[in-house]
């Protein structure tokens, strides 16, 4: 059985594994659209 702060822990990798693949999704279409010119 976890604790909350196991759930807590997990949660914030979670939200942190997010924003790193949006940014990454982020970089990736402006490098796109730089290369497209």
């Amino acid at each position: 059985m976890s604790t909350a702060l196991e759930e807590s822990r997990r949660h914030a990798i979670e939200l942190t594994n997010e924003k790193i693949q949006a940014i990454k999704d982020f970089f990736t279409n402006i490098f796109r659209l730089d290369t497209a010119k």
